[in-house]
């Protein structure tokens, strides 16, 4: 029984200790990649709530049990609805940029300029949470007039 026993003890030894004695080194994130992770869980949370939303309206409207909420399918469903409404809010958002961009509400800095260049947006622009929304979703560096380059939220 002690030999079963020192086995396992050298098996752990050698397949569950770090390479590194120090332990594993652990890089923090870039700015730009929290925005992005950032903007998407927001639109992804915003989609959440109007799934949930509609749902609270089909129990009050439509004969259905509740039941059917918990099931397995209802939660694909609902995980495929998120995923579908994140993309749709990052395709109006590059539309609301590109039209922003044309009607001169935004600019890059350099024109021609690789996508990472800053974008300057105009305080007055129609669209522009949408717009904030594409450049933090695309992990754009980005600046607006009066302020230090952050998001407004």
């Amino acid at each position: 029984m002690a030999s079963v026993a020192q086995f396992l003890q050298a098996l752990s030894m050698r397949f569950f200790t770090p390479c590194n004695p120090s332990g594993p080194e652990i890089q923090p994130m870039k700015p730009a990649t929290i925005d992005m992770l950032r903007a998407h869980l927001m639109v992804a949370s915003f989609t959440a709530m109007a799934a949930e939303l509609l749902a609270c309206l089909v129990l009050f409207v439509l004969p259905v049990s509740q039941h059917a909420f918990s099931t397995t399918p209802f939660r694909l469903i609902a995980l495929a609805i998120i995923a579908c409404g994140v993309v749709i809010v990052r395709q109006l958002a590059h539309a609301a940029f590109d039209l922003t961009i044309r009607s001169r509400h935004a600019q890059q800095s350099v024109r021609g300029a690789a996508p990472s260049q800053p974008v300057a947006v105009q305080a007055d622009c129609p669209r522009r949470w949408l717009v904030i929304l594409h450049l933090r979703s695309r992990a754009h560096r980005s600046c607006w007039p009066g302020t230090d380059g952050r998001a407004p939220w």
